[in-house]
């Protein structure tokens, strides 16, 4: 065989190998297991963004292009790389190496064969949502925050001094150190109601928490500076 057809057969067969690899051989748990890591910041299905963008569809995309997702580090959006076998081998095996000063600060996935398994399994993650091995790899799922017990939802917040304290709809005040009480937003589809924040705890003793929003522009009027009722002199 001519050395250009046999080069060019063997590239046609590297997405049908690595693609069957995740479906059907040994290297399916190994796959999904190395998405765990990856799924604290990503998933594999379309439109569901996190800490970074999903990767439904990534093959064949230019970096830094997916619309709905404002996060991207001005040095991927310029880097003009596509999306491949090839370049994101490169990527997952060293990041800031492929990309210098990218948002994206982890340590890369130094076995080739892992690296290998991973890129399958994005492979079966298309533009429509994941298929195959891809649908069985499991993925951080937010919480539905629109029909919390009243013990969660919050009814006012009051702050003096170093106090801030929160009043649930089911008449309690829990006081918290401002350091311990976090403020969040969540504008998708499982957030709170609007004008209906969540308490969540995010300590094991009850002394931290995140108080989750359905936007921001509710932080304004939902919390108030108010010692008076406190018998606080507050700053």
């Amino acid at each position: 065989m001519h050395p250009r057809a046999l080069l060019l057969a063997f590239s046609l067969l590297i997405p049908w190998h690595l693609a069957t690899a995740a479906e059907h051989g040994g290297h399916a748990d190994a796959a999904i297991k190395s998405f765990g890591y990856c799924s604290q910041c990503h998933s594999l299905h379309p439109g569901v963004n996190m800490t970074g963008p999903s990767l439904a569809g990534i093959f064949g995309r230019q970096a830094g292009t997916l619309k709905r997702f404002d996060r991207y580090s001005p040095a991927l959006v310029n880097s003009s790389v596509i999306w491949t076998e090839a370049s994101l081998d490169a990527w997952l095996a060293d990041p800031t190496r492929f990309i210098a000063q990218t948002y994206m600060q982890i340590r890369g996935v130094g076995d080739a064969q892992a690296r290998a398994d991973l890129i399958a399994l994005l492979r079966l993650a298309g533009p429509d949502g994941p298929t195959g091995v891809a649908a069985k790899a499991r993925e951080m799922v937010r919480s539905d925050l629109k029909d919390e017990p009243p013990e969660r939802l919050v009814r006012g917040i009051s702050v003096c001094g170093d106090t801030y304290r929160v009043i649930t709809a089911d008449g309690l005040t829990h006081p918290f150190w401002e350091n311990n009480l976090q403020f969040k937003t969540d504008e998708s589809p499982n957030g709170p109601r609007p004008g209906s924040p969540v308490i969540q705890a995010t300590g094991m003793l009850g002394d931290r928490a995140a108080v989750v929003f359905s936007r921001s522009e509710e932080l304004t009027s939902v919390i108030k500076r108010n010692c008076l009722t406190q018998g606080e002199t507050g700053k």
